[in-house]
């Protein structure tokens, strides 16, 4: 996935997401984010997320964040 808005809700994205907004709530990012918004509510980021803002409330981040905000609140 390069350059897009990635899934929606209910969607995955199992691959690499370059420049995107990354994924909706209650969704699964387990590849590489680069430069996007990370997972929103909900969400698990299990990769590497570069220079975006980490996950939002809710969700995990068991990979690596660097640049960004890391894991949201709960």
């Amino acid at each position: 996935m390069l350059g897009g808005v990635g899934a929606g809700a209910g969607g995955d994205v199992r691959g690499i997401a370059v420049g995107g907004v990354g994924i909706g709530a209650g969704q699964d990012l387990t590849g590489i984010m680069i430069g996007g918004v990370g997972a929103g509510a909900g969400g698990e980021v299990k990769g590497l997320l570069l220079g975006g803002l980490g996950v939002g409330g809710g969700g995990n981040l068991t990979g690596a964040a660097v640049g960004g905000l890391g894991v949201g609140v709960g």
